[in-house]
C-alpha cells in the first residue's frame, strides 16, 4: 500500500491481459466531467464459451446480476475482485512528487537525484504515510 492517489489492485490469481487497461482506467479518473463521482474503475473477470454443463458458474452469471450496495466500510461501492484502479486520496493522503508529476508539462524531481528517491522510498516503507489522513478513522 502507498499514499498514492491511485492504487492498482490485482487478485493473487489474476493478471491484466490488456496492457492498455491501466491507461483506460486513468482516462476515467482524470476526466474532469466524471472524476468527482468516480471511486474506481473495474475490469471484472468474466469467462465466455463455457461448457453448458458447467456446475461452477464460471460465467459468473449470479455474481453479475447482484446490485452492489456500497457496504465496504469505505463509504463506496463493493469491489468484486479482479482488476481495479482505485482513487481514494481522502483516505490515503497524497504523494507530493507523484501528484505533481500528473500535471502536464511538469518534470518530476523524483528521479532527478537518488537522494529524493531514497527519501520517498523510506517514507513509504516507514508506514507513516497515513499520518494526517482519514485512514482508519471510520
Amino acid at each position: 500500500m502507498s499514499n498514492s492517489p491511485y492504487i492498482l489492485v490485482l487478485d493473487c490469481d489474476m493478471f491484466c491481459n490488456d496492457p492498455t487497461s491501466a491507461r483506460y482506467a486513468m482516462c476515467f479518473h482524470l476526466d474532469p466531467k466524471i472524476s468527482s463521482s468516480l471511486a474506481f474503475v473495474q475490469f471484472p473477470q468474466k469467462f465466455h464459451n463455457i461448457s453448458k454443463n458447467d456446475i461452477y458458474d464460471s460465467q459468473l452469471r449470479s455474481l453479475f446480476t447482484v446490485q452492489w450496495q456500497g457496504m465496504d466500510g469505505l463509504k463506496g461501492p463493493v469491489m468484486s475482485g479482479g482488476t481495479d484502479m482505485l482513487q481514494l486520496p481522502e483516505y490515503f493522503g497524497s504523494s507530493n512528487e507523484f501528484v505533481k508529476s500528473l500535471a502536464q508539462n511538469y518534470t518530476s524531481a523524483l528521479f532527478s537525484g537518488q537522494n529524493t528517491l531514497h527519501q520517498e522510498t523510506h517514507l513509504l516503507a516507514s508506514c507513516r504515510y497515513e499520518i494526517g489522513t482519514k485512514w482508519g478513522q471510520d
